[in-house]
């Protein structure tokens, strides 16, 4: 994901250019790869290019209640800064401070957005992903997969306190 901003890096703050996003990236965070759909607009600013674009992201995932695989997708809003090495007016290294924020233009004027789209997949992602919203995970004896297949184990967990009171409403039932 490296696009060549050195024509825009000359233009003045306020200049713009469009650039169409269809790539494979890696999320470092999961150890995984993506693939990204969308448009990008790069824009030059007074420091460097601004980055803003909608991407759909679409990733493999592990179900949390049923761990088969399905594919996640998501959209990211794209909205970063980043600046150049070297001022290409007068060829001297620029330099920022820590909280301008990582993200930089290489030398050789290329943007890496793989970096950003690692970090921004990476917090779109559910700490519990679940293949579909009706999901029944799997038994928690046998560990059937309850989507597939039915289990005859009796997963109904008392409190022993409350004892007396099922028997009370079984012997109701009957």
């Amino acid at each position: 994901m490296h696009y060549n901003v050195a024509g825009l890096l000359k233009e003045s703050s306020g200049y713009k250019s469009m650039e169409t996003v269809d790539e494979i990236f890696f999320v470092e965070e999961m150890d995984r790869q993506a693939d990204a759909f969308g448009k990008l607009v790069f824009i030059r600013t007074d420091k460097g290019i601004w980055v803003s674009g909608e991407i759909v992201v679409l990733i493999e995932l592990d179900c949390g209640a049923c761990l088969n695989k399905f594919e996640f997708q998501s959209q990211i809003n794209l909205e970063e800064e980043f600046i150049p090495y070297i001022d290409m007016r007068n060829n001297s290294i620029i330099h920022v401070q820590k909280e301008e924020g990582n993200f930089r233009i290489d030398s050789d004027n290329l943007i890496d957005l793989e970096e950003a789209m690692s970090q921004y997949t990476f917090m779109k992602i559910p700490f519990s992903p679940r293949c579909t919203v009706q999901c029944k995970g799997l038994c928690v004896k046998c560990g059937v997969d309850l989507n597939t297949n039915n289990c005859d184990c009796n997963t109904k967990q008392i409190d022993s306190r409350w004892a007396p009171l099922e028997s009370l409403l079984d012997s109701i039932k009957e």
